[in-house]
């Protein structure tokens, strides 16, 4: 029973903090406030503010923000290791830019943090005592995303709960019957351009009605680590 109210707990703190997110963008947030991150390279798409008509690079994974309302003058807040600031054709993180391409405009959509909130699958689950099972648990998760410089994205701390489901055996009937009940799990995942993932999650289920004759493992932990398989659904990020 206990276990149940610390479910809807989860799910009340975690619509919470989903209702609260979404204002946000609604919200007349000051631009410069804001860090945005570059997804691809922008070539000769950008000059220096005020003087100049010379147009200069910046590369994949810079991070920027805005320094007026209509997102046409920037400045850069970060680079990629490698990225040679000095270079007369490149960009740095001292001047100001005019933006010269309006597709750089429209393309404003990733903050550097934000709330994520998305699908969760758990490809297999290592108990304590040493067993292993299949996957069987596919719910929600919400959590804090922190785009890299490098395209690595972190997602970390998240919360994340669900249904999980066992298969029991029956000896003396001779057949096998599937159980279903909740879980509770909380881990971490590294997103790789959003393709590739590495992750650990920690969690419990819980089956009711069920004794450790039938499942040893009920309200105990167990670890699902894994690399490759998306942990996190698809489009999962905060835009």
């Amino acid at each position: 029973m206990l276990f149940c109210r610390l479910i809807v707990l989860v799910i009340f703190i975690t619509n919470a903090i989903a209702l609260r997110a979404e204002p946000q963008e609604a919200k007349m947030v000051p631009e410069s406030t804001i860090t945005y991150r570059l997804t691809v390279d922008m070539n000769a798409n950008f000059k220096v503010a005020g003087s100049g008509s010379t147009l200069l690079s910046a590369p994949r994974y810079a991070t920027y923000r805005n320094l007026n309302t209509g997102g046409s003058i920037i400045k850069f807040v970060s680079f990629p290791k490698g990225w040679d600031q000095n270079d007369p054709t490149h960009v740095n993180s001292v001047s100001h830019y005019q933006v010269v391409d309006q597709n750089f405009l429209d393309s404003q959509t990733e903050y550097n943090t934000g709330v994520d909130i998305g699908s969760l699958a758990v490809p297999f689950k290592i108990y304590k005592d040493g067993g292993i099972t299949g996957g069987g648990s596919v719910g929600a998760y919400v959590g804090r995303r922190r785009f890299g410089n490098n395209g690595i994205d972190m997602i970390f701390p998240l919360i994340s709960v669900g249904l999980t489901s066992v298969t029991i055996s029956d000896i003396n009937a001779k057949k096998t019957d599937v159980k279903f009940g909740a879980y509770l799990a909380t881990g971490i995942i590294w997103d790789f351009n959003k393709n590739f993932q590495v992750g650990a999650i920690i969690g419990i289920d819980h089956i009711a009605g069920l004794d450790s004759s039938q499942f040893s493992n009920n309200n105990k932990p167990w670890l699902s680590v894994s690399i490759g398989f998306n942990f996190a659904g698809v489009g999962s990020d905060k835009k």
